[in-house]
């Protein structure tokens, strides 16, 4: 399974259903999942999460909402870039 998926959409309930089927295939335990608003957290911030290994279990799933790339730092992007050359494999 591929770790980076991105969804876009404005329709949330669509959002959610594509959500739900990626939460279900991977089978994460609800501690490891985390959600950052990204209106409030910075893209680098949910890099940094993605890039540590989990303390309570093997995988995690890390969810960005409200991504505005208009809104995303140069800086931010080039970590991005790095990141999907060199993807954790224990985050989803």
């Amino acid at each position: 399974m591929d770790n980076l998926n991105l969804i876009i959409g404005e329709n949330k309930e669509q959002i959610d259903f594509y959500l739900n089927e990626l939460t279900n295939k991977i089978d994460i335990a609800e501690e490891n999942k985390i959600t950052y608003d990204l209106s409030e957290s910075t893209l680098s911030t949910l890099l940094d999460e993605a890039s540590m290994i989990s303390l309570f279990g093997d995988n995690k799933l890390i969810i960005g909402i409200n991504f505005d790339l208009t809104k995303t730092s140069d800086d931010d992007l080039v970590y991005l870039t790095k990141y999907t050359d060199n993807i954790n494999t224990n985050s989803y």
